[in-house]
């Protein structure tokens, strides 16, 4: 199978041997292509605007946790102890997570604008 395998795979000529025949190591080198791609200014302000859906979608999850747990702590009477204090936990929980993505979606949001203003200022340079 070993033999079938040397067949097949194609040896670059870059190709460091290993110090002893037992070792089964083998560094290859391999290059890299870089493209340069030319985008519209409207297909910039959609990349940007990708990057910040994540922290916006983790914020909705968690809000509506909160407006779910909420109106559970104020319409349910809850007796046991343990279960109201988990609730509770749910809702300082869920309004940590809120508040932390919302404040990671206006971020980055601002981080987006300013990064393609950027590169639109120097596209209009040249």
């Amino acid at each position: 199978m070993g033999e079938d395998l040397q067949n097949v795979i194609a040896v670059p000529q870059t190709q460091i041997q290993p110090e002893t025949p037992e070792s089964r190591i083998t560094i290859s080198y391999m290059s890299r292509n870089v493209s340069a791609l030319p985008v519209l200014e409207s297909e910039l302000d959609g990349l940007g605007s990708i990057q910040n859906s994540l922290n916006a979608a983790i914020f909705g999850i968690a809000f509506g946790v909160l407006v779910a747990i909420s109106i559970t702590l104020t319409t349910v009477r809850i007796e046991d102890v343990y279960t109201h204090a988990t609730y509770w936990l749910c809702f300082w929980g869920s309004l940590g997570a809120a508040v932390y993505f919302l404040i990671r979606t206006i971020g980055d949001r601002k981080k987006a604008k300013q990064q393609i203003a950027t590169i639109k200022q120097q596209a209009a340079q040249k």
